[in-house]
């Protein structure tokens, strides 16, 4: 197992320094492009809960749907990554996203829940690719952006998927119905094509960051996955931001169907907590940025964990609009802070920028699939509501399993320090 010494203060780090003036072009342009991305996921989620509930779907069937598309990322998530090693961003991004476009096309005439959620799982098949894309484009670039940036991917993510998208497909489908939705989704999905061939830079391939990559000399495809594992930095970032996903997943697939089904809710305050949870993660991503440097990371960990468990009570126990709403601020929060330390871990790392998202995407994936598909089956047994109150003991046991392993490593640390 590798081991990586404490990270220095900010003032001694060359690779946190400022760009040039002139040399962050790319930023505007991406930024853009994530926007709009983030739009078209944030857009096709509610519309698609919206229609199932049209469909009659259950809690549990609408856990299904979500689950499907999740499944079908986590299918194509770490082969993306390699796949984009060697072809580049650019050609991977626009004919993965085509697929989507022709889909949401046909998802608006499904008559049955389960052929919707086929068609969501075939859109799942694509979107891993999208992802990796954009996400290991921002990462082989954040060594010049500046620690500051660190949250802008996942800030203007946001934007998109849980402001910017839900807002837009609550006026089209009570305008027109899911239909008009879906088509707008299929245009954006279009735009996104012919945009990323220009916007998204080459393959990192060649990068001097992926020369040293020890993963790449003579090794197949498996061997090089067990290698990225292996290491502490790739295994922690991995496990955490799959809790942290699955959290959201929880909160994303079940917070409408909570706040309509539950208690009573008009669709206009459904939407509403989406956003107020959306905007809640743009605000930490942007502000907490500049801070990351000055935050030791056992209490990046802790305060995340605290505020992830308090959403969780806020959001099973709550019986009110504002609870709700102060439930989905905690748990925000807490997931735009995790994500910041291992965005700053992972950009420093010497893998291939690819690689590393292909596996980072896949714990994120995995954790929507299960948050989705676990709430689901719960859904079955239980009020909807108390879910979130059934998920504290996965959150309780991912804490102590990271400061478990984080016991064991240290000496390892410790001895590999004094014989250097």
């Amino acid at each position: 197992m590798s081991t990586h010494p404490p990270r220095p203060p900010a003032s001694r780090r060359a690779d946190v320094r400022l760009p040039k003036p002139g040399r962050d072009f790319f930023l505007p342009g991406f930024l853009f492009l994530t926007v709009l991305g983030g739009m078209t996921i944030g857009m096709g989620k509610l519309a698609t809960t919206l229609f199932a509930l049209e469909l009659g779907a259950s809690a549990a069937q609408i856990g299904l749907i979500a689950a499907a598309e999740s499944l079908g990322m986590m299918l194509v998530t770490v082969p993306a990554g390699f796949i984009i090693a060697r072809y580049g961003a650019p050609r991977v991004y626009f004919v993965a996203s085509m697929g989507p476009a022709l889909l949401c096309l046909l998802l608006p005439f499904a008559p049955l829940w389960w052929l919707l959620a086929a068609g969501r799982g075939m859109v799942g098949l694509c979107i891993p690719f999208r992802i990796v894309s954009m996400n290991s484009s921002f990462l082989e670039k954040l060594r010049t952006l500046g620690p500051a940036r660190t949250g802008w991917y996942r800030a203007t993510n946001s934007i998109g998927i849980a402001m910017i998208g839900p807002a837009v497909a609550h006026a089209l489908i009570s305008a027109q119905g899911p239909a008009l939705a879906f088509g707008v989704c299929a245009g954006a999905f279009l735009l996104l094509a012919l945009l990323g061939r220009a916007l998204l830079p080459a393959a990192d391939g060649a990068s001097p960051a992926a020369a040293l990559d020890p993963t790449v000399a003579g090794t197949g495809f498996l061997q090089q996955i067990r290698a990225l594992l292996a290491d502490r930095v790739v295994a922690e970032s991995c496990l955490i931001e799959y809790l942290s996903s699955s959290t959201s997943s929880l909160h994303s697939t079940f917070i409408v169907v909570v706040a309509i089904a539950g208690l009573g809710l008009q669709q206009g305050e459904a939407v509403q907590l989406v956003m107020i949870h959306g905007v809640s993660s743009v605000c930490a991503l942007f502000l907490l940025g500049a801070l990351l440097h000055r935050l030791p990371r056992p209490l990046a960990y802790g305060a995340s964990f605290t505020l992830a468990c308090s959403g969780l009570l806020l959001l099973g126990t709550g019986s009110s609009f504002v609870t709700l709403a102060a439930g989905g601020l905690c748990l925000a929060t807490g997931s735009a802070l995790i994500h910041l330390v291992n965005m700053d871990q992972m950009s420093r790392h010497p893998v291939a920028k690819s690689k590393i998202s292909g596996l980072y995407s896949l714990a994120q994936m995995s954790g929507s699939f299960s948050g989705a598909l676990l709430g689901g089956l719960l859904a079955g047994f239980i009020v909807p509501q108390r879910i979130f109150l059934a998920w504290l003991p996965l959150v309780l046991a991912g804490a102590l399993l990271l400061r478990v392993r984080a016991r064991r490593i240290a000496p390892v640390i410790a001895v590999a320090a004094q014989r250097s």
